[in-house]
Order: C-alpha cells, then structure tokens, then sequence
C-alpha cells in the first residue's frame, strides 16, 4: 500500500524539477501576498486583461530573491503595438518598421506635404 502511493506522488509531482518554484508556490498557497519591488503588495498569479484582448494569465518569477514589480505595474506597463493595436507586454521582442518611398514622385509628395507655410 505505502509503495502505492509513493509512486503516485512521484506521478503527480513529475517534472516538477523543470518547473519555477514560483509557479508551484501560486498554486499551492494562491492568496499569499508578496511585497514587490515597486513598493506594491502582490499575488504570484493572475489575470490581466488590456486593450479588449483575451486575459492572459501572468505568473511573476523571484530575480535575486525579489519580485521587480506587481501585477498592476506589470498592467500599466503593456502598450499597443502602432501597426496592428494588439498588446506589446515587457520584455517582449518587437520589430521596427519605417515606410520605405520607392520613386521619386512619392518623395516630392511627401516633402511637399511636410513643408511649413
């Protein structure tokens, strides 16, 4: 019986090795308040929403010991993306783009547009 239920908490906690201690700590004791960085008092996990778009459940990871910021900096941190208005989250790769003018009639358009009377 005793061997039973070992393996069955080695089935159920396998691979948790590969998994951050914060992601386990936010499911186990998921009211548990931490003091971050920024000065505010924060959970580990929850849900943000921006710009109309899906929740996107966030899990905040310790650096040194230490949470940088809380889930409502995090929140106020998010920006629109100016090509297509989707959300651009911290640390998030971006790409960027300038509009290339290919013949000269567009350039005197363009430089007659801009000047000021």
């Amino acid at each position: 019986m005793l061997d039973s239920v070992k393996h069955w908490f080695k089935g159920l906690f396998c691979g948790l090795k590969e998994c951050p201690k914060e992601a386990i700590l936010s499911h186990f004791i998921p009211e548990r308040e931490y003091k971050a960085e920024c000065g505010h008092t924060t959970k580990l996990r929850g849900s943000i929403t921006k710009f109309s778009e899906e929740p996107r459940e966030i899990v905040l990871l310790f650096e040194n010991g230490k949470i940088n910021f809380c889930l409502h900096c995090l929140e106020e941190a998010i920006i629109a993306c100016a090509w297509c208005g989707k959300s651009i989250y911290p640390d998030e790769p971006i790409t960027l783009y300038r509009q290339v003018i290919r013949n000269s009639s567009q350039r005197k358009d363009r430089a007659n547009t801009n000047k000021v009377e």
